[in-house]
């Protein structure tokens, strides 16, 4: 078979950036930075900031063998750019007929992450550097291939969609042996790193009734993000549809509904749930 592609994409983007650094007694650290852009792939302007201050207590406070704690405090606001695709749509071309699969967005603005991380650095016995982070992150105008009706003849379109809220915290432990050690050894260096992440992203706010992307995970308002959504069958004959007749159907011995006539048989199988119209329903069953 012989495969023909191709793809231009153009964009213009103009942005300018400030930032600054203060350094008081080597003890009260501050940094802080601002940027604005304009972009073709977003119509209104857009500007984003970061500030941190930090305080070495350690400058004020003398413990043996601590050689640096730091507290530290940063927050700000970043964005994340639409693509050209997620901009302006998508076309495929089969068999000389092009066809619209992803309709454009002329209204799409970038993703804003509003943060806010306070933490703790580290550093004892000259070998052991330790950081802890508490951080609150929250996304607004999410962007989202958002499935549309058959009745617009395209299948999709990226829409700012949602927020997402995001808890969590951070650790991070760096071991440099060479130094416990007191390795004398010229151009030797033997550390070891460990991390450990934890975070709970939740979907607070969607614009559009929920959906499944990528073969099952569901975007639905009030779960978490990342959430694999799964079919949902019946345990118990009291939710049966009111039409249907209890009669025919039993509980078999693992706990889900089937038709009676088909208990111990190849042709058992559970009844999915569904609604009042019909259509099946899903659930989310893990991430």
């Amino acid at each position: 078979n012989i495969q023909i592609a191709s793809i231009e994409e153009s964009a213009a983007t103009y942005s300018g950036v400030a930032f600054g650094h203060l350094n008081y007694k080597n003890k009260y650290l501050f940094d802080g930075s601002f940027r604005q852009e304009q972009s073709s792939l977003f119509d209104a302007p857009q500007h984003f900031y970061q500030y941190g201050v930090a305080y070495r207590l350690s400058e004020d406070i003398k413990i043996k063998h601590l050689q640096e704690l730091k507290l530290f405090v940063n927050t700000g606001q970043t964005g994340i750019r639409p693509t050209y695709q997620q901009r302006f749509g998508a076309t495929l071309l089969q068999n000389g007929t092009a066809t619209e699969v992803v309709m454009a967005n002329p209204d799409l603005l970038p993703m804003l992450t509003e943060a806010l991380e306070v933490g703790v650095d580290i550093t004892f016995w000259r070998a052991f550097d330790l950081q802890f982070t508490y951080f609150q992150r929250n996304t607004q105008q999410q962007i989202l291939l958002v499935p549309l009706s058959a009745s617009t003849g395209v299948e999709a379109q990226w829409q700012n969609a949602g927020t997402v809220e995001n808890t969590g915290y951070e650790a991070n432990l760096s071991i440099d042996f060479s130094e416990l050690f007191r390795s004398k050894a010229s151009g030797f260096i033997w550390q070891a790193n460990t991390n450990f992440f934890k975070s709970n992203p939740l979907i607070n706010e969607l614009a559009v009734p929920a959906f499944s992307i990528h073969g099952g995970y569901q975007i639905a308002e009030g779960q978490e993000l990342g959430a694999i959504a799964g079919n949902v069958f019946l345990r118990d004959l009291n939710q049966l549809m009111n039409d249907a007749n209890t009669n025919d159907f039993v509980v078999n011995e693992i706990g889900y509904v089937v038709r009676e006539s088909t208990l111990g048989t190849t042709e058992e199988r559970p009844i999915q749930w569904s609604d009042e119209n019909g259509n099946p329903q899903v659930e989310a069953i893990g991430n």
